[in-house]
């Protein structure tokens, strides 16, 4: 069992890799160019290139539902709130922001996409959500709760001490 814990963490840092030299995609014209398949993706700031949000589609329609159906869609919503995790992320970060079409758009405008589909490896989802948890840690994206819960357990921690 360890030694396949070991393959698999293996496997997940090549595809961190993989997905890290990626090409950066303006979303804005590609909408047919994402693929059904598996895999996983982030988002960059367009100036300076930091990662802030890191995403795994591993359900049907992979990539191009999670990304062109989910955090590109502004009907995407619930009850008049975002839906998408990113999007949800992003209005809390960005005021002034509304939901829908405007965080949309402010996303087409200020962030780009990379991703790497699992048509070209052969493995596992878990391993894809092991790679998703490896670049969370390592770049700490502000668009991920998982890394923005971490940050305040470190503050809560500081400040009682």
């Amino acid at each position: 069992m360890l030694r396949a814990m070991f393959k698999s963490t293996k496997k997940a840092e090549k595809i961190c890799q993989k997905l890290l030299s990626a090409p950066c995609l303006d979303v804005g014209r590609l909408k047919n160019e994402i693929p059904k398949h598996k895999g996983i993706y982030l988002w960059r700031k367009r100036r300076g290139g930091k990662i802030v949000y890191v995403g795994t589609a591993l359900g049907k329609r992979g990539l191009a539902r999670r990304i062109v159906g989910q955090h590109l869609n502004p009907k995407y919503m619930q009850k008049g709130k975002e839906k998408s995790t990113l999007r949800k992320a992003v209005v809390e970060d960005i005021k002034n922001l509304s939901p829908g079409k405007k965080c949309v758009d402010w996303i087409k405008i200020n962030l780009v996409l990379s991703f790497w589909p699992r048509e070209r490896v052969k493995t596992k989802d878990v391993v894809f959500s092991l790679a998703e948890k490896i670049l969370i840690a390592e770049e700490e994206p502000d668009y991920n709760k998982e890394w923005k819960s971490v940050q305040e357990q470190r503050a809560r921690k500081k400040k009682s001490t």
